[in-house]
């Protein structure tokens, strides 16, 4: 499997740094930050009803909290969701 580590060492002007410093000078990502942002994109196409998995079961909303539009929007994270 072609991974990350040996992708960045391809380009010469980074050959010889470490693999933060490729990754950072080639403006990618981490695997950390990936998964991350993949998370935060699951969550939203949960909680805007995009996906079969109903947002209930990880979360649950707290009703005394407000946002600016006013409408409930506060979110609090069950202690039993384990990503992986």
């Amino acid at each position: 499997m072609f991974n990350m580590f040996k992708f960045t060492r391809m380009f010469a002007e980074v050959k010889g740094n470490k693999l933060l410093e490729r990754l950072r000078h080639l403006n990618l990502w981490t695997l950390e930050e990936r998964r991350n942002k993949q998370d935060l994109i699951q969550v939203f196409k949960m909680y805007k009803g995009f996906t079969k998995m109903d947002i209930s079961t990880l979360f649950t909303k707290d009703s005394n909290v407000k946002d600016t539009r006013r409408r409930q929007s506060h979110i609090e994270v069950e202690d039993t969701y384990q990503p992986y």
